[in-house]
Parts: structure tokens; C-alpha cells; sequence
């Protein structure tokens, strides 16, 4: 174990191995007592070690090695002073649903992660995820665009607490619109949010407001719009027949607005 910049080498303990790495060497630990001493002394204290970590079982839910929403502090060696900084492992919401959708409002809820808040927004859009600030506190309002924004990207928030059992139901939205929306759950006080900004299943979500569509007239012999079926919507009766395929996203992520084949 030497350091690439001043020749320095480190010194393994109680049995550390060598083992093949995800691109070249790798240590590996036992988890009990064994470490490694880096045998090096920064000029500065506060310094960073950067390491790909595998671990042989389920990553534990506390007290965790470098994961993105927690950290600890390390005493020159590679072995973690636990109880420094708590690290707990912010499992994301997930499974967004929908329900009372009209052409100006609708009412939406999800399953929770594991974190001790979260904060959902909303963007007139059909793709992109909202990435909320570190340390950044977003004041809801369940009036489309009234919520705090993320910087200029058009996410305004909607909802920020820990409790939903009704859903949110969000209102000044346009007819014939899509919206988007993503839940983050996060730990810590207002002004010391750790916020997990990953996806999840169904989360981010969209969703698209009723209202009436103005279709041309001239000529037309037929409007299949898929809504959850093949029927002709054009008041001529030119039903469609499925034969086999099934009903799917269309791409602008909406449920049972197309068909696959």
C-alpha cells in the first residue's frame, strides 16, 4: 500500500488481504479488527479519502461506510470513528399515484422511504427529476407556482412535512397539461437538509390534467386518443378492435396512452 505521491507506504493489520478490485487491486477486510494506517500526516486536517467500497452483505442501515447522504470523520487510518457522524442509509419515496384528476387540479400520494421528512415538487413537464439544495429549506404551497422554486427550474414545492394520509392535492394547474412530479425524502433540521435527490419506482411520475383537446374537423374520419382503449372518439364509431397488444406508456410517460406490440 503506497502512496502515489510521496512513496509513503501504509502499513495493513490484523490480516488484511489483497484481492482483485473493481479495476485493478483491492483490500479486503474482515469487519472486526483488521485496518490499514495510512502513515501519512496532511498539511491541512481536513482532507478527503475517496474509495470504492463492496460489502459482502446487506449494507447496514446505520453507521455506514461513504454513502452519498452521510459521512464520517477518519483518524489518518481506514478505520471510521463511528460515532462522529450518524450515517443512515435515506431510502427514497416511491410508487407516486393519482387520483380526483380534473382540467385545473388533482390529488397525489406515495409510499415513504425511510427518511425523517420529505419534499415534493411539481414541473409543468414530461421528463427530468427535481434535485433539491443541501441545507436549502423549500417553503410549500399547494397552489401550482406559489411554493418555493428550485433556483429557475421551474420545480415548485407542494408539500414539505412527514405525514400524507389524504394525499396532496394540488391546484392552479392549465387544462390539457402535463405535470411532473418527485418526492425527496431527507433528514435534518430546516437549514440542514440532507436531501436524497435519486428516482425510484414510479417517482419521479407524470400526470396530465383533463380538458377538452380541439381536434380538426375537415377530413376527419377518425380520433383514437387510447384512453385505456381503442375506441373512436370522433363521433363517427370507428372503434378500433386490439388483437394482443397491450396497453402502455405513451412517450410522454402516460399511463395506458398507447399500445405495445
Amino acid at each position: 500500500m503506497i502512496n502515489s505521491v510521496n512513496s509513503v507506504a501504509g502499513t495493513l493489520y490484523n490480516g488484511v488481504s489483497f484481492v482483485n478490485g473493481r479495476f485493478n487491486n483491492a483490500l479486503k477486510f474482515d469487519g472486526i479488527n483488521d485496518y490499514g494506517d495510512l502513515n501519512f500526516d496532511p498539511p491541512d486536517p481536513v482532507f478527503t479519502n475517496e474509495f470504492w467500497i463492496k460489502f459482502d452483505t446487506v449494507m447496514p442501515t446505520t453507521q455506514c461506510l461513504f454513502y452519498p447522504y452521510g459521512a464520517f470523520i477518519w483518524d489518518h487510518s481506514l478505520r471510521p470513528h463511528y460515532d462522529t457522524i450518524p450515517c443512515d442509509t435515506i431510502i427514497q419515496a416511491s410508487n407516486l399515484t393519482f387520483s380526483n384528476i380534473t382540467n385545473n387540479q388533482f390529488t397525489f400520494n406515495w409510499t415513504d422511504g425511510n427518511g425523517t421528512n420529505r419534499v415534493a415538487f411539481i414541473k409543468e413537464d414530461t421528463e427530468g427529476s427535481a434535485s433539491p439544495v443541501n441545507n436549502a429549506t423549500y417553503t410549500p404551497n399547494t397552489a401550482f407556482g406559489s411554493g418555493s422554486q428550485i433556483g429557475t427550474t421551474g420545480w415548485y414545492c407542494v408539500f414539505n412535512g412527514t405525514t400524507h394520509p389524504d394525499g396532496i392535492t394540488v391546484t392552479n394547474l392549465s387544462p390539457c397539461k402535463t405535470y411532473r412530479i418527485m418526492v425527496c425524502d431527507y433528514t435534518g433540521s430546516p437549514g440542514s437538509e440532507i436531501y436524497n435527490t435519486s428516482t425510484a419506482f414510479k417517482n419521479p411520475e407524470n400526470v396530465q390534467t383533463s380538458g377538452s383537446v380541439i381536434i380538426p374537423t375537415d377530413g376527419l374520419v377518425g380520433y383514437w386518443p387510447f384512453n385505456g382503449n381503442a375506441n373512436d372518439e370522433s363521433g363517427y364509431g370507428n372503434n378500433g378492435t386490439v388483437y394482443g397488444a397491450t396497453l402502455t406508456s405513451d412517450r410522454f410517460e402516460m399511463h395506458s396512452k398507447a399500445y405495445l406490440f
